[in-house]
């Protein structure tokens, strides 16, 4: 059942995403009202903010980004940020009603879990470390979070938007046409996995978070910590993502079986070995651009 939770959380903003790109952003606007009228009648107040705040913002930020921005990327990247918005918008709504940040080091919450874990020997100091690195980690865990949010969102909509062309209901080039406007959205395919690149920019977050160390190594704790070690983590889930793009690449590449490659795709990051050689892979493919030469010297 919380897998379900989950998916239904992580896909709830495309009837209104579909809305917007169909209908437009006032007809979006309307179904995120009519909503949430719905839910404060039946859940009062809270339901309806959390809907607002969550699917509705959203939703309507996804027709937006795709009208706006020039292909998946761009779009992807605008849903990232509206994602972020709206969890901090969530958290201040949290800590407003409730008086608390649901994310923040939670004192009573480590011990009522230390006296639970009391038999099978974890140490009170081990796990009060985690909790706080837990609650450090914040923006890069919102900013993941955020990240598989608008990618799920996109992929879906790009999906249900390219069968109904297929069906004949809209011209070419998986198009909506926006009843507000009469203008056509082009909602651009999101691109194969071989060919995910992320940009060298991402090269200076990374030194950034090493000339923090070097500066400020003895610390464990305050903003530049906080900020060394989330900038570290991700940077380092985007090397990684970049470097299994370039391995899947390779594959192909190679012609290797589709079976076997998919077969290495899910073993590879199992192993902590192999998984920091696709963090070192998608620096260096980053770098000095290692699909291009592979390609070079095989001519």
């Amino acid at each position: 059942m919380p897998i379900i939770g989950i998916a239904l959380a992580l896909t709830s903003p495309v009837p209104i995403s579909l809305i917007g790109i169909r209908q437009g952003t006032y007809k979006a606007f309307l179904a995120v009202a009519f909503v949430s009228a719905t839910l404060f009648l039946l859940f009062e107040g809270a339901g309806s903010v959390s809907f607002i705040l969550g699917a509705g913002f959203l939703g309507i930020a996804f027709g937006a980004a795709v009208k706006k921005t020039n292909s998946a990327g761009e779009a992807i990247l605008g849903l990232i940020i509206a994602s972020v918005i709206s969890k901090l918008m969530f958290m201040g709504f949290m800590v407003y009603t409730r008086g608390h940040n649901p994310f923040a080091f939670d004192e009573s919450s480590v011990n009522a879990l230390i006296s639970s874990l009391n038999s099978s020997g974890v140490s009170e100091d081990i796990l009060k470390t985690v909790m706080r690195q837990i609650s450090l980690l914040t923006p890069s865990l919102l900013t993941m979070a955020a990240g598989l949010d608008a990618f799920i969102n996109y992929l879906l909509v790009s999906k249900i938007e390219s069968k109904r062309q297929n069906r004949g209901a809209l011209p070419i080039n998986v198009n909506s046409a926006d009843e507000e406007t009469n203008e056509i959205t082009k909602i651009h395919p999101v691109p194969a996995f071989e060919q995910w690149s992320f940009p060298r920019s991402l090269l200076a977050a990374f030194f950034t978070a090493f000339l923090i160390t070097l500066f400020d190594a003895s610390s464990s704790s305050g903003v530049l910590y906080s900020a060394e070690l989330n900038l570290k983590i991700l940077t380092s889930v985007m090397f990684f993502i970049q470097g299994l793009s370039f391995v899947w690449w390779f594959m192909l590449f190679k012609n290797f079986s589709y079976w076997v490659s998919l077969s290495f795709l899910f073993i590879l990051p199992l192993m902590p070995v192999f998984s920091m050689g696709l963090i070192i892979a998608g620096i260096a493919d980053i770098t000095i651009d290692l699909r291009e030469k592979i390609r070079r010297v095989n001519k």
